[in-house]
């Protein structure tokens, strides 16, 4: 079991390593030159599978890919968007900042256990950047304020939920996150770093 999980972190590594050395900004070209290599490998991909109709596990039948349809990001972008937009309105040192920022951090550790996975950190870091592109002077420097307490808490909930659970119910968070799987929570708080750094030089 161990060796699987450190198998699963290993790829998870250089899936992310990968998109960050895409780094921030890519310009449309790029994204439509890896979106025609990934149909490409879907393509190659769907000519090698078995039968053409597969039934899903619960009886079902399975769409062809078992992804999203083409010109769909590989995650809940707009999940991705309200997370982002909930950082920005911490407003560090006002009343309540503090619950707003572990709110925020929940959401980025709920996001995380849902949409992060070695195939989906590419569109991840793109959706990340394209929301960094869409903010204006304002609403960026809002997020930079704010980023270091969010991300703060977002690792505290990866290491130890058990310990801000009372926070996070205040914060309106009834999920269990000691029985979420955590462990991709870093590779998003990384992402967003880098963007972070990036948007902050320009």
């Amino acid at each position: 079991m161990n060796l699987l999980h450190k198998l699963t972190g290993l790829t998870l590594v250089l899936a992310l390593c990968a998109a960050l050395m895409a780094g921030c900004g890519s310009t449309a070209d790029k994204a439509a030159d890896a979106a025609s290599q990934e149909a490409a490998q879907t393509e190659t991909a769907q000519e090698t599978t078995a039968p053409e109709t597969e039934e899903a596990q619960d009886g079902e039948p399975a769409d062809e890919t078992g992804e999203p349809a083409e010109g769909e990001p590989g995650f809940d972008s707009a999940a991705l968007a309200e997370a982002l937009g909930g950082i920005c309105n911490v407003g560090p040192g006002s009343a309540g900042s503090d619950l707003r920022a572990v709110r925020a951090a929940g959401d980025l550790v709920l996001f995380a256990a849902g949409n992060v996975t070695p195939e989906s950190i590419p569109d991840v870091t793109e959706g990340i950047d394209a929301w960094f592109a869409g903010q204006d002077g304002e609403a960026l420097e809002e997020f930079a304020l704010a980023w270091p307490m969010v991300s703060d808490y977002a690792g505290q909930i990866e290491e130890a939920p058990d310990l801000l659970a009372s926070q996070l119910a205040d914060a309106g968070l009834e999920e269990d996150f000691s029985e979420l799987d955590r462990s991709t929570t870093s590779y998003l708080l990384e992402i967003i770093d880098v963007c972070t750094d990036s948007y902050a030089q320009q």
